[in-house]
């Protein structure tokens, strides 16, 4: 099972602004801000509701006067783009419009020169229009194609990846921007900080939750630094991937998909290697979070610096155009296209 969350970034909102429009509006949701930028994750929308979601995000965009972005991700075949600022939908984007007539159709929508402008980064209209509209089958799971976008666009890099769901069973605690948590219950009742004894963070899966994330603290720089890098492929590993040289993004895209298609994930969501991956990565059963920093060791690569993570984690544009045109490189392996050599060598 891939992942399934939808929510909403507001760029440069204010925290309690959001929250008192959301209690207007009688939401059910979450709240919780990262470097200056908001993200509410509705009851509703996470669903699955595209329309709800619109409406939400219209909303949102008008009462605050600002740009909002939602983002919903289904069971990582299809992610759904809504772009609005001012009350007014700007632009709508599918990555796999096809996938529930069973049709397979290029991604439509996706205007890269209004998502870039909305979100302050206008030089990287380029590689954002290439994510955009890379065929699915570049992207085997569409949370990496997220990933590719929320470091082009400077989303806050781990509340965009949740859901109502994820945040009510406590998959955000132990990240800094829990600490700004806020639940909305609606027009007739309170919504405060969430105290660590909230049912939310107390439910049956939340030891197994942060057992997870505290197993695996750099799990997203890993990817990052994949992305960054070509490797060499080791002998023990060349069956899997068919090929002897790769990008670390490219790279670890393939060996999802041969997880998935080898049905390698357990019902409890851990992966129980074969013979053969057990082989390359050296470990049997680990969690997915673990993949990217197995892939990572496995191939020789050298984790990202603690200057250039300290350089994301500020929003310097320098780093996140490095990180883009690392996903870029990436994308170019993917298509056979050449490309010069030396670029994306990590620091």
């Amino acid at each position: 099972m891939g992942n399934f969350y939808a929510n909403i970034t507001l760029r440069a909102a204010d925290t309690a602004a959001a929250v008192a429009a959301l209690t207007h509006l009688r939401r059910d949701a979450w709240v919780a801000s990262d470097a200056g930028d908001v993200v509410v994750f509705d009851k509703a929308c996470d669903d699955q509701d595209i329309h709800a979601l619109e409406q939400l995000t219209i909303a949102l965009s008008d009462r605050l006067h600002c740009s909002a972005l939602a983002a919903c991700n289904h069971d990582d075949d299809t992610l759904t783009l809504l772009l609005a600022a001012s009350g007014t939908l700007l632009d709508r984007y599918d990555s796999n419009p096809g996938y529930f007539e069973g049709e397979n159709l290029p991604p439509a929508g996706g205007d890269a020169k209004q998502l870039c402008t909305a979100f302050g980064v206008r030089g990287q209209i380029r590689e954002l229009r290439r994510v955009l509209h890379a065929d699915h089958s570049q992207f085997v799971l569409e949370v990496d194609r997220h990933r590719a976008l929320q470091a082009i666009l400077a989303l806050p890099p781990t509340l965009s990846f949740l859901g109502y769901r994820y945040v009510a069973r406590g998959e955000l605690a132990g990240d800094p921007a829990a600490a700004t948590l806020q639940r909305v219950w609606g027009e007739d009742s309170a919504s405060d900080a969430v105290p660590a004894s909230h049912p939310a963070l107390q439910s049956p899966t939340y030891e197994q939750a942060m057992a997870a994330l505290q197993a695996e603290p750099n799990a997203f720089w890993a990817e990052f630094a994949l992305a960054l890098q070509d490797a060499d492929v080791p002998e023990s590993g060349r069956a899997l991937f068919k090929v002897t040289r790769g990008n670390g993004q490219q790279l670890i895209a393939q060996l999802r998909e041969y997880v998935r298609s080898h049905g390698l994930v357990g019902p409890d969501g851990w992966i129980r290697a074969d013979d053969r991956l057990a082989e390359f990565l050296g470990e049997r059963e680990f969690g997915h979070l673990a993949l990217s920093r197995l892939l990572l060791k496995a191939l020789g690569c050298e984790p990202l610096s603690a200057e250039v993570i300290e350089g994301f984690q500020r929003n310097d544009p320098a780093t996140l155009a490095r990180i883009a045109r690392g996903f870029e490189k990436a994308m170019r392996a993917e298509d056979g296209e050449p490309d010069a050599a030396g670029e994306g060598t990590p620091e």
